[in-house]
């Protein structure tokens, strides 16, 4: 199926329930349908297409975990440019490594990263930067989208299409990119639907980095690519977590996490009355996960999965 045509995740479900809630942003309160995102993807869209970027092209995206970030990624899937996810942990010289390795023509930059713009312009050859506020108040992707002419038709593209690079850790030398195409994550969302109980009924949580492959497709794509919601948080907390688990308004079915996670919740005084009734999926993995974590997330009512996945392999196997 490499050679299948990629359909719009975002413009399909825009179509088909316009009013559902795509992106719910717990740290600027915003929440988009899909149809609000299908409009902001094509104004994103219109405004690389403005700055001369086209099938093929890099476009870096360095920030904090954010709904914009979404917005971005598929209104570089929508004409054919590939996304390349930045780890905001790193300094300025790794990172223009990877802009310049990557061959990035545009950068969008959260603006609570700023210390480390200067630094990076003078190291790498991006030729085009746009600022993102983490509040949707204002900055440069907010002046994009109103002032951008909207691209609402996704180029025909194949699975085989090139549309993400990643960069994995350089422990035996500078990081290596990983490339992936439109197929791996058609398949990863296949693969995931049945075991992990996806519908469009889902409201993923994302607490992990979306820079990380783990945090970008469990439950992130994965939920849109079924029509669900993600519930997108900047920054892990324990006790504002469990605060979202037990909010039925927000009703999150499907979250993965890593031990460390899970520990600093279970430790919290508010673990022992949160209401984790309607969980679907709850996941774990990056290293071993103890028995003990099992069990007493399991006198919760709540069985968490062990998973294992790479980059390489876009997160699962």
């Amino acid at each position: 199926m490499n050679d299948m045509l990629v359909y719009d995740w975002i413009a399909e479900s825009a179509h088909r329930f316009p009013d559902k809630l795509a992106t719910i942003d717990m740290h600027s309160g915003r929440r988009h349908s899909y149809a609000a995102m299908h409009e902001r993807v094509a104004r994103i869209a219109g405004h690389l297409k403005s700055i001369g970027i086209d099938k093929g092209d890099r476009v870096a995206l360095l920030s904090m975990n954010s709904s914009d970030m979404l917005d971005i990624l598929f209104a570089c899937w929508r004409i054919g440019a590939v996304l390349t996810m930045l780890n905001f942990r790193l300094t300025a010289h790794e990172l223009a490594f990877m802009l310049n390795d990557s061959g990035a023509r545009a950068i969008f930059h959260d603006a609570d990263l700023d210390a480390v713009v200067p630094a990076l312009r003078e190291k790498s050859d991006v030729a085009h930067w746009i600022s993102m506020d983490p509040m949707g108040q204002g900055g440069g992707l907010e002046a994009a989208i109103a002032a951008a002419t909207p691209v609402y038709r996704q180029l025909p593209q194949l699975g085989t299409d090139l549309c993400m690079i990643m960069y994995s850790s350089g422990t035996t030398g500078t990081p290596k990119g990983v490339m992936f195409n439109h197929a791996q994550f058609y398949f990863i969302n296949a693969g995931s639907g049945g075991a992990s109980n996806a519908s469009n009924r889902m409201v993923g949580l994302v607490a992990l980095p979306l820079f990380h492959i783990g945090g970008l497709v469990a439950y992130t794509t994965i939920s849109f690519g079924y029509g669900g919601t993600v519930v997108v948080v900047r920054g892990f907390e324990p006790g504002a977590m469990l605060g979202i688990f037990g909010d039925p308004a927000l009703g999150v079915t499907h979250f993965l996490g890593v031990p460390a996670m899970y520990n600093a919740m279970q430790a919290h005084p508010a673990f022992a009355a949160t209401d984790f009734s309607r969980v679907q999926t709850m996941s774990c993995g990056a290293e071993s996960v103890p028995e003990s974590l099992l069990r007493t997330w399991f006198a919760r009512g709540v069985v968490i999965r062990e998973g294992y996945g790479m980059t390489e392999t876009c997160a699962r196997r």
